[in-house]
């Protein structure tokens, strides 16, 4: 079940009592790792990904996070909430496209390409 992982090692961001959250990180945790969008979405992380195991995923976290399904939580829960849901459809999103997930890749690896980066990765020199 992705939902667990997803919780353990996102959100929330402050401390909660409710079921859904299985741990807590702090803020600095959190910047201080990547966002791995392939665990998010609770699929195998690979360039060539299917499609519809993707949407699958996708739509099974955003039912779970659904605001109707906690509209009688406290709005800290539910801002904690929105924010999951958020990272779940910014996973969605770069995962869906290839290149926005080709750079994923890259950044997970330890080599994020940026505006200084040369073909030198790929062993060219221009």
């Amino acid at each position: 079940n992705a939902l667990p992982r997803l919780l353990a090692k996102r959100v929330p961001l402050r401390a909660v009592s409710s079921p859904l959250y299985l741990s807590t990180v702090t803020m600095e945790e959190e910047n201080d790792e990547t966002l791995d969008y392939f665990d998010t979405l609770g699929i195998e992380r690979s360039y060539h990904l299917d499609i519809p195991t993707l949407k699958k995923a996708y739509k099974k976290l955003m039912q779970k996070l659904h605001p109707d399904l906690h509209r009688n939580k406290s709005e800290e829960e539910q801002d904690d909430i929105h924010d999951q849901a958020s990272n779940v459809t910014r996973a969605y999103r770069t995962l869906l496209e290839p290149q926005h997930r080709a750079l994923h890749l890259l950044e997970l690896m330890g080599k994020p390409l940026d505006e200084n980066t040369t073909a030198s990765l790929l062993g060219q020199d221009f």
